[in-house]
């Protein structure tokens, strides 16, 4: 950038800046944050909810049953559940707070499927059922993100 462009530059800044009488005005320009922040939060809501179901949506296009869970309890009560329709015999889990958290490992092993370690990739690739947690999630395709 030339030195005599920077010059304009600053020179309109300058310009529009003498006409403020209250730099406050720069910052709010009048608005109403409080009432501005409730309303994002709103939509944001309103949004997820969207989300969510088009995200459903793309996953059941891919031949995949989904299961929605209000609580940890009946997630729990779903996975058994699905483990016993499928008769899956063998589980991974991967060893994160959240999973350790909802007791699950325990649960499926109570149950008699037999814990396939994470270490040993070729066992793991021959588990009947893979538990994990994901990071994102992305509506527009259904993909889940590890």
């Amino acid at each position: 950038m030339s030195n005599q462009s920077r010059e304009e530059i600053l020179h309109g800044i300058r310009k529009g800046l003498s006409t403020v009488k209250d730099p406050a005005q720069l910052l709010t320009d009048g608005r109403d944050f409080s009432k501005e922040s409730k309303e994002v939060i709103e939509n944001l809501s309103n949004m997820q909810d969207k989300l969510v179901e088009q995200f459903l949506a793309e996953v059941e296009n891919v031949n995949t049953t989904v299961t929605r869970s209000q609580n940890s309890k009946k997630l729990i009560q779903s996975i058994a559940k699905l483990t016993k329709e499928k008769q899956v015999k063998s589980f991974a889990i991967w060893d994160t707070p959240y999973l350790k958290e909802l007791g699950l490992k325990e649960k499926l092993k109570e149950e008699g499927l037999k814990l396939t370690t994470v270490k040993n990739k070729n066992r793991l690739a021959k588990a009947d059922i893979g538990i994990t947690e994901v990071d994102y999630a992305i509506a527009d395709t259904g993909t889940l993100v590890l």
